[in-house]
């Protein structure tokens, strides 16, 4: 639309006949999307209602085109697809109406349960055969679609290295650490230059078309971001103590991508004076939390190394079962520098993903002493076998306890608590497939083995003595 302020000519009032839309945009689908709209909502208010006058575009070239196109487009999809996927039973004439009622006019093509669908210019929104299939479950109601129970069921688990990551983050914190979050790109230079390396030593991956000197590449390293956190907070009471646990990008050729994620841990101190013994001791304790001993083989030891981004004869490498998995050191005073710091400052960073599949996960987890990892072991069988369900070494008894666990995640409540164990220890042995419920049930509670101390509290009691008769469980799961 013109600009109606630019004069009397343009303005509108309220005896305005003619509109002239215009639309101006660097995408000309997005443009004739725009356009379409636009006329189709004036078009309600013409004189002759939803008619409107096409324009002739003529291009520097001499190609001419007229505006709006008002394109109709037709897909064919089956009422089988979408009754799949929505989840109901419905004729693929119900189909027909269902979409025909969300302004996508349908009509049943008498090939086999075929649909042939018009959309109409006013919905850009439908792409794909999916779309269609939304606007008919949405016609249908989403409250009216029935509630089924999947046919496959699964054991739902943190995945190992992200629950690492929190269980350290957690624990770095206590230590006196302030976590950072900082950008996954950075420029070349921080990753390059400024740490006092060469941009084709990194194994950096490069972004094709940066909107930012920022942001050109995905960073190898979290050690710039710490560094600059610290020179946008430097006017903060000293010391600065700050830590991250994030993901670093890497190029492997190995990878159908040629590039793979890493997760590091980097922490950096800045004072008056460098701290190379807070750094130091700061890597001792993560390692006693990951239960790692200071001890050359299977344990982790330092050495001194050289590096161009830390200071000549304070730089160590720290090695774990004899791989180099990190550094850590006193920062180059030209490194920080280029990041305007003028204090000395300490350093540590190493890969956290050789330390996954150690007991370190349930050490952190139950809050074990710095002194050494209490490991309980797993409480013995009972003798009984007889529950509140039945007994659950007979056939019945497991029939049972498998209708009982087909609409729930557990014995009582909604976590698992120590009724699930004293259940899952009665049982004699894993229960087979023909007994999906109490198989998904067992697989989940098994799970919970090593951390079966920490579970809370039963409320009621499921498992019977020998000598005691059977008690029914009512619909709130309360003896």
């Amino acid at each position: 639309m013109p600009p109606i302020i630019n004069g009397d000519h343009s303005k509108i009032s309220l005896n305005t006949k003619n509109v002239f839309v215009e639309c101006t945009a660097t995408d000309l689908t997005k443009a004739k999307i725009v356009l379409d709209m636009m006329v189709t909502m004036f078009s309600e208010y013409c004189s002759q209602p939803f008619t409107v006058e096409e324009a002739e575009v003529v291009y520097p070239d001499g190609k001419t085109c007229k505006y709006p196109e008002l394109a109709y487009r037709k897909e064919k999809l089956s009422s089988g697809f979408i009754n799949r996927k929505v989840g109901i039973n419905e004729p693929t004439e119900k189909i027909a109406q269902l979409l025909t009622k969300m302004c996508l006019r349908s009509e049943v093509t008498g090939v086999g349960d075929e649909i042939q669908v018009e959309i109409p210019p006013t919905r850009s929104d439908v792409i794909h055969a999916c779309d269609i299939m939304e606007d008919a479950a949405m016609a249908y109601g989403f409250n009216n679609i029935p509630y089924t129970t999947p046919g496959t069921y699964t054991v739902a688990n943190q995945f190992p290295l992200n629950k690492l990551t929190e269980l350290l983050r957690q624990d770095l914190a206590a230590a006196g650490f302030t976590e950072a979050l900082t950008f996954a790109l950075c420029s070349k230079e921080d990753i390059s230059d400024k740490l006092g390396k060469k941009i084709s030593e990194t194994r950096a991956v490069h972004i094709a078309n940066p909107k930012t000197a920022e942001f050109q590449v995905a960073r190898t390293t979290l050690l710039p971001g710490l560094l600059k956190t610290i020179a946008a907070n430097r006017k903060m009471p000293l010391p600065l103590k700050l830590f991250e646990i994030s993901d670093v990008v890497l190029k492997d050729e190995t990878k159908d991508v040629g590039a793979r994620n890493s997760r590091r841990f980097c922490a950096a101190y800045y004072n008056k004076s460098p701290g190379f013994e807070v750094i130091h001791g700061l890597l001792d304790r993560t390692m006693q939390l990951l239960a790692v001993k200071a001890a050359r083989g299977d344990g982790y030891h330092i050495q001194a190394s050289d590096d161009s981004t830390f200071f000549p004869g304070r730089c160590a490498e720290i090695f774990f079962r004899g791989k180099s998995v990190g550094r850590l050191g006193v920062l180059h005073p030209d490194v920080l520098g280029r990041f305007e710091l003028a204090m000395p400052c300490s350093a540590l960073e190493m890969d956290v993903e050789p330390f996954l599949g150690r007991t370190a996960e349930t050490a952190l987890a139950h809050e074990v002493a710095a002194a050494a990892a209490v490991h309980r072991p797993p409480p013995a069988r009972p003798a009984s076998t007889r529950t509140v369900f039945g007994d659950v070494s007979a056939p019945a008894g497991l029939r049972a306890l498998d209708d009982f666990l087909a609409d729930k995640s557990y014995v009582e409540g909604f976590e698992a608590t120590q009724a699930d164990a004293a259940v899952f220890d009665a049982l004699p042995a894993a229960p087979g497939p023909a007994l999906r419920h109490l198989a998904r049930w067992y697989n989940h509670i098994e799970s919970f083995r090593r951390e079966r101390g920490g579970l809370p509290a039963a409320k009621g009691r499921f498992v019977l003595d020998a000598f005691e008769e059977h008690v029914d469980v009512d619909a709130f799961n309360k003896i």
